[in-house]
């Protein structure tokens, strides 16, 4: 081994679901997805556990088996709820002088995180980045300081001041990678194969010549050996292209992989290293490789450049290596003699596997078709042979019946286990399932990730496919038997708990009381403009970026609220089941309003329409809702919601405040079911006076109220609904906070019924927080009365749980976000500061400065510091 190769250093293990917040994913699910080292012997992992951890070399490595050499865990990031497969640095600056860290998670958000602050046992994100609908899978900082985002909804994004300044469209499949360049304009690299330049969100050149998905870029360092070339890019076609950036001409091809090659970097010294699916890191040098290391994993992900010249791998084996040519950082002698004892063990494992099978690569030759195959006509349209060509690689052909030729598919690697994953439509799977639905129909494809519910990966299956609802129980079990995975249908988040009928006690569906996760939003400085964002639980997923900072003139940094909230949560099978069991007793004391057996099936789809599109992490965006669904829909939900019986309705409304999220309750068209959120009111007998005041308030009633509620607060997740809502404000709100002032001031309210007390107050929070949303950003001219009346009630609700001492956490959400709605009406209008001062707000906020939920203490410190008041 010569003095300038790569050795072993040090290898870092650690992502397992130790952390408490973080979901328990079974192991294989635990790989490095993504490296990081802008600072020497400082690191950051980014893992399929949901978390991003900081390993920073502390000591000397303790014993000569320390295979760490030094480094420990000294900050551990949370926040994602999903894999984190993207990592960015942001360069140090006054305000953040260790630099920032962003992480890109397939829960399609990117968070920004204070390395001091976590170090110190903050580890929640300052801030988070929504705007892409699907994983965001890539993450740089340009020369600028701009970020740059790439993501499998097909589009990268340019993020400025944590704003979105820019969305690039243009490739037809996921972007795996991004790049900003020192001009100011940015390349991007698809699966699509191509690598596209954009000026803002204008592309100006397209590199082509890859003839797979396009996974990595980087930079080429300017004493690099190809002087013509600007940078260099990686596929899933084994090779690296050197490109010129002015004229598009592709210098230089290096080959030297033998399977996809998922990662690149640039080094100091003008050399690349690239990682990719051959267990193997590479060195190239004069486009040569100089240097094979090769890892005891299958898959490696991330390979990222340390400043003191060290090389960080970070592979599927949960592990991130650590590699250097500095001999006073080599791993001891023993720590490298078993690194290598693994490697021979696990090559040798590999081949007993693939004698075993009787081919290559765990490819049965009995499996190989002769070349000849190609000659002669396909049997049946979609029919796929292996065939291996002249160089020994394996083929995959499909024969078009339509072309009446054999169509080359690609590469067929070794046989599909818990390291590999699988490409489908330009994104990451762990199985690619080929379903044969009908005769002389070539098969489907089936994407599912282990871990995925498989009802919702099968419901996604069947609506992209057009297919009946009735193959759904089929199809999940497909899943089942060809993954290993639990047939279980959607559960209540928060595992599955039962719940308790609020009428008859029965275990069984209740509408849910709130959220039943805790919502982590945090309320932090913008590193750049000193702005504060908001961040709440269940944002509609067609908004845009949800805060920013207020502009109100008076120079300060409120973060006011620009998005809709929503709460989606539910447990959508059984409220289905409950409707269904009370439908039984209609059928028996009012048969004349009991649903029809289409009525039951139409109730049936309605189900799997919205256990898909409410379900935490669908494989796919939803289908659409026709217009003869959502007419079918509205229909069954009106009938119970006005023809049952006032105590057996709140399943309707429940169900109707999820569709709400998707569709407007109010149409004008001829013949459809016209303004159903005038029905929502009747139907909770909100639109009459029942005198509730001089009586004792039901749960029925404020079960009632609550879905309404909810029904009103999630209208806002479609243009079309929250016009609706907006224009009936007046009449809907009069009902609403009418109904409330009764039920909330009773003093014969039971035990029973006060325990719902808090959960209407948060459906209440979210929709004064949406109309206020509305009136600050969707008005064309200012209402300062309505204004006055939002921050009244505002107050009115928040006021209270101020001067509560028992249990303040079941308060905290409801809380913080009227607490953000009435900073974003002061954002906007100043003159509410004599309301306030009317109010006392000021005693109000003073009592919540020191409150156990940290967003509650600093939104009610920002509104105090930053109004003045």
């Amino acid at each position: 081994m010569t003095s300038d190769e790569y050795q072993l250093s040090a290898t870092l293990v650690g992502h397992e679901s130790d952390v408490s917040s973080c979901p328990d994913f079974a192991s294989e699910n635990k790989r490095v997805r993504a490296v990081l080292s802008p600072v020497v012997e400082v690191l950051y992992t980014a893992s399929r556990d949901t978390t991003v951890r900081q390993w920073s070399r502390t000591h000397l490595p303790k014993s000569d088996t320390d295979p760490t050499f030094g480094y420990e865990t000294t900050a551990a990031y949370l926040g994602h709820t999903k894999y984190v497969n993207s990592l960015a640095y942001l360069p140090a600056n006054a305000m953040y002088p260790q630099g920032l860290i962003l992480s890109g998670s397939s829960d399609r958000t990117i968070r920004v995180f204070d390395t001091v602050a976590a170090s110190e046992g903050a580890n929640e994100p300052i801030f988070t980045l929504t705007g892409h609908t699907d994983n965001v899978c890539a993450l740089t900082v340009a020369p600028n300081g701009d970020i740059i985002s790439g993501s499998w909804d097909n589009t990268a994004r340019i993020w400025r001041n944590w704003q979105c300044i820019a969305v690039l469209k243009g490739h037809t499949y996921a972007v795996w990678a991004v790049l900003g360049l020192n001009d100011g304009t940015v390349l991007t690299a698809s699966a699509d194969k191509l690598i596209k330049r954009w000026r803002h969100d204008e592309c100006i050149a397209t590199y082509q010549g890859h003839t797979e998905a396009v996974r990595g870029l980087t930079h080429l360092a300017a004493n690099h050996a190809q002087s013509q070339a600007d940078f260099a890019s990686c596929a899933n076609d084994g090779t690296l292209r050197l490109w010129n950036l002015a004229d598009g001409h592709c210098v230089r091809v290096l080959e030297g992989h033998t399977s996809f090659v998922y990662t690149l970097c640039s080094l100091a010294t003008g050399e690349l290293a690239s990682g990719g699916e051959d267990r193997s890191v590479k060195i190239w040098r004069d486009g040569a490789c100089i240097q094979t290391i090769t890892l005891p994993a299958q898959s490696i992900w991330s390979v990222a450049a340390s400043p003191n010249g060290d090389l960080v791998a970070g592979t599927s084996d949960k592990e991130a290596h650590v590699f250097t040519r500095a001999p006073e950082r080599h791993a001891p002698a023993s720590v490298r003699a078993a690194y290598d004892n693994l490697l021979a063990e696990r090559q040798a494992a590999e081949k007993a596997k693939a004698e075993a099978q009787g081919g290559e690569g765990g490819i049965d030759e009995k499996d190989l078709s002769p070349p000849s195959t190609l000659q002669r006509p396909g049997t049946k349209d979609g029919q796929v042979v292996m065939v291996k060509n002249a160089r020994g690689a394996v083929m995959a052909h499909q024969w078009e019946a339509a072309s009446h030729q054999w169509a080359e598919v690609g590469t067929v690697m070794d046989a599909i286990g818990a390291d590999r994953r699988q490409l489908y439509e330009g994104k990451e799977y762990d199985y690619v399932f080929s379903v044969d639905v009908r005769d002389g129909a070539p098969p489907l494809q089936l994407p599912y990730n282990r871990g995925e519910n498989v009802y919702t990966a099968a419901q996604a299956f069947l609506d992209r496919h057009d297919l009946p609802s009735s193959y759904l129980d089929q199809v999940a079990q497909f899943i089942t038997t060809n993954a290993g995975e639990e047939n279980t249908r959607p559960s209540a988040a928060g595992g599955g708990q039962e719940y308790v009928d609020p009428f008859t006690g029965a275990a069984r569906y209740v509408p849910q009381s709130g959220e039943n996760k805790p919502v982590t939003s945090t309320i932090a400085s913008d590193p750049f403009t000193g702005a504060n964002r908001y961040q709440a639980s269940s944002v509609a997923s067609n908004s845009s970026p949800t805060q920013k900072p207020a502009s109100s003139g008076g120079g300060n940094s409120f973060p006011v609220q620009v998005g809709f909230v929503s709460l989606k949560q539910c447990n959508v099978a059984a409220v289905v089941d409950k409707v269904r069991s009370l439908n039984a007793t209609m059928s028996q004391e009012l048969p004349s309003a009991a649903l029809s057996e289409n009525q039951l099936a139409t109730l049936t789809d309605l189900g799997h329409f919205l256990t898909a599109r409410t379900a935490e992490s669908p494989a796919v965006p939803g289908s659409p809702l026709t217009d003869a669904d959502r007419t079918r829909y509205l229909n069954v939900l009106q009938h119970i919601a006005l023809d049952w019986p006032f105590v057996y309705r709140f399943p309707a409304l429940d169900l109707l405040r999820l569709l709400a999220c998707f569709t407007p309750l109010v149409s004008t068209d001829p013949g459809t079911n016209g303004d159903l959120l005038a029905a929502t009111m009747t139907s909770a007998e909100l639109d009459r006076d029942r005198g509730l005041s001089a009586m004792a308030p039901t749960r029925a009633h404020l079960t009632q109220l609550m879905l309404a509620a909810r029904v009103l607060a999630n209208s806002f997740a479609t243009p079309a609904g929250a016009t609706a809502v907006w224009q009936r404000k007046d009449g809907l709100m009069d009902h609403v906070v009418v109904r409330w002032g009764a039920l909330s001031s009773s003093r014969e309210i039971t035990e029973g019924s006060a325990a719902l007390l808090n959960p209407c107050r948060l459906a209440l929070a979210t929709l004064l927080l949406n109309l206020t949303v509305f009136l600050t950003t969707h008005t064309t001219h200012p209402d300062p009365e309505y204004a006055t009346q939002l921050f009244t009630w505002l107050v009115e609700l928040a006021e209270p749980l101020t001067k509560l001492s028992t249990n303040p956490a079941q308060h905290q959400e409801t809380l913080y976000r009227s607490l953000v709605a009435l900073g974003t009406l002061l954002a906007r209008y100043p003159e509410l500061k004599d309301v306030a001062q009317v109010f006392g707000l000021h005693e109000t906020l003073d009592r919540l400065v020191d409150h156990t939920a940290p967003q509650v203490a600093r939104t009610a410190t920002s509104l105090l510091q930053d109004f003045g008041l």
